[in-house]
């Protein structure tokens, strides 16, 4: 099952990138309580932008809390695709993409800033 949340947040990706033609495909990959807002987000055409802020998905997975996991894309510049030597830590922007068990499959809940397991009643295995 570790590989489900991934597999989930690249299948949000694949559904961004056709809209508005996949529209009714986000409703079996979100879940039921942020469906709506995804939905009227497709269709005023408001995700375009989540094509590119999602584009390098990592393969980690961390779990915060049971039922819930978190895959990170860090935002790149279209030409910074190759490794570069750095004199000190450089910071990074990051989308990250939450996800919830809903009906025994893991579904997008929302994309953005980490969230707090407790903020979906959610117990935090460590926070």
């Amino acid at each position: 099952m570790n590989g489900w949340p991934l597999f989930c947040a690249r299948a949000f990706l694949l559904w961004v990138n056709f809209l508005p033609e996949s529209l009714d495909v986000g409703e079996r990959i979100t879940t039921a309580q942020s469906w709506p807002v995804w939905r009227e987000q497709a269709l005023r055409g408001s995700l375009k932008d989540l094509h590119f802020k999602l584009a390098n998905i990592s393969s980690v997975v961390r779990y915060p809390a049971e039922g819930m996991a978190f895959v990170f894309a860090p935002i790149c510049q279209p030409d910074d695709d190759e490794p570069a030597a750095t004199a000190k830590p450089n910071q990074r922007y990051v989308k990250v993409v939450t996800l919830l068990i809903e009906a025994d499959e893991w579904r997008v809940h929302v994309v953005g800033s980490m969230i707090s397991p407790a903020s979906i009643a959610k117990i935090a295995y460590s926070w």
